[in-house]
């Protein structure tokens, strides 16, 4: 048979409209000598006459992981035969108008074969045509392994930007367990558009871990928050929050206008994201690149970011209900001296739950001190705070909910 490496250079031959603007990067496996990566395509910045129909022979890669494809027109139908695929790029494909019927969907053939590309974990469609990011989850739906999915869209209304959003709450979508990465950069989506993720879409996916919306059009965390009519943030805290409990690691809200609220707006904003991010979002560690040079920052928001990024839905009454059993058993089986009895089980919730293992303990304190990050230091004279003080804050609190007062009641854990 003809090696991989006398096919990837027929691909290209039989791609490029002008060889001269192409490139292509291919990885092979060393002991097979199989191609497993491969990135195709043209520059950004080529014509438009430049850009290039994928060939048919790409189908002979049947052992490709990998496939990031540059400026590229058409995908042949014959892609659906990799069945081994696991990550596909799509990079400032402007000219490509729709995907092959059935690409991502199985096809069996009288010969008993199949072809389908439902392996798929990982899809990346950046600036490519504007009729495809709309319907793009209709063709999708049907991949029961996606772990990673980004694309842009573009409503014109605020109405239209809703119901491309409303395609995440498809009852046919496949990848609603398996989905731990959503990034929606630049889509224009609105204040609203941004209070339906999180109080509609992000529930629908309770594995989901990072959400992306960098440059979108997000102006406040006003109605998010459930605001009383007096224009505070009620005592009441949870009672007065409109969404459920939101198990995000990271929520991206960079070059979002409310990134850089004027002062007199900023100070009301912060208060919202604070009680967000310590009520709602237990587990929610980062809001961005350069979130401490934001108008945004404060921090108490940042104490509460590092506290959860330590584990705080592990320590927190109420909060570990927020647990899944998968993570459950990972926590058991890093726990050599536990037996099943002194490990908390996330999906009871009953007093006997609610002191957190001495077993337990040494895991918690461990990941604080592996995954707390290097800062970069903070230019605000006023509330610079090193990352020495800063993990001193999160093992405090660490430590001061844990077996050294577990069991007590609230007014000696005062005195303590």
């Amino acid at each position: 048979e003809e090696e991989d490496s006398a096919i990837v250079n027929r691909i290209f031959r039989d791609s490029m409209t002008n060889e001269r603007q192409g490139n292509q990067d291919v990885q092979y496996d060393a002991k097979t000598g199989r191609v497993t990566a491969l990135c195709l395509g043209t520059t950004l910045a080529a014509p438009f006459d430049h850009h290039w129909d994928l060939s048919t022979q790409v189908a002979r890669l049947d052992a490709l992981e990998s496939l990031s494809l540059t400026s590229c027109k058409t995908l042949p139908t014959e892609l659906g035969n990799l069945t081994r695929l696991r990550k596909l790029t799509l990079i400032g494909c402007k000219r490509m108008e729709s995907f092959p019927e059935n690409l991502f969907q199985s096809v069996h053939h009288h010969n008993g074969r199949s072809n389908s590309l439902e392996q798929l974990e990982e899809l990346r469609i950046l600036g490519i045509g504007a009729m495809i990011p709309p319907y793009i989850l209709s063709q999708i739906a049907s991949l029961p392994r996606l772990k990673v999915l980004q694309f842009s869209f573009h409503g014109n209304s605020d109405d239209e930007q809703l119901f491309y959003l409303q395609q995440f709450l498809r009852p046919n979508i496949q990848f609603t367990e398996s989905l731990k990465e959503l990034n929606l950069n630049r889509s224009h989506i609105t204040t609203n558009g941004f209070n339906m993720l999180l109080s509609e879409i992000v529930p629908r996916y309770p594995n989901l871990r990072s959400l992306s919306l960098c440059k979108n059009q997000i102006l406040s965390f006003r109605e998010l928050m459930g605001e009383n009519v007096n224009g505070r943030i009620g005592n009441g805290g949870e009672r007065n929050l409109n969404l459920p409990v939101c198990e995000l690691q990271e929520l991206i809200l960079s070059d979002n206008p409310v990134w850089s609220a004027s002062s007199s707006k900023a100070e009301l904003e912060r208060r919202y994201l604070e009680h967000f991010v310590k009520l709602r979002a237990v587990r929610l560690g980062y809001l961005g690149y350069r979130f401490e040079k934001s108008n945004l920052w404060s921090p108490s928001t940042q104490h509460w970011l590092d506290i959860n990024k330590c584990g705080r839905f592990l320590v927190d009454k109420g909060n570990r209900r927020g647990n899944n059993r998968a993570e459950t058993e990972l926590l058991r089986a890093r726990l050599s001296s536990s037996t099943p009895d002194t490990i908390m089980d996330g999906n009871q919730d009953t007093d006997d739950q609610n002191d957190v293992p001495l077993a337990l303990w040494a895991l918690i304190l461990e990941r604080a001190n592996i995954v707390f990050p290097k800062l970069e230091s903070i230019t605000r004279t006023d509330c610079q705070m090193s990352s020495y003080a800063r993990m001193s804050n999160v093992l405090y609190y660490l430590v001061r909910n844990g077996p050294a007062v577990a069991g007590r009641d609230f007014s000696m854990r005062q005195e303590i």
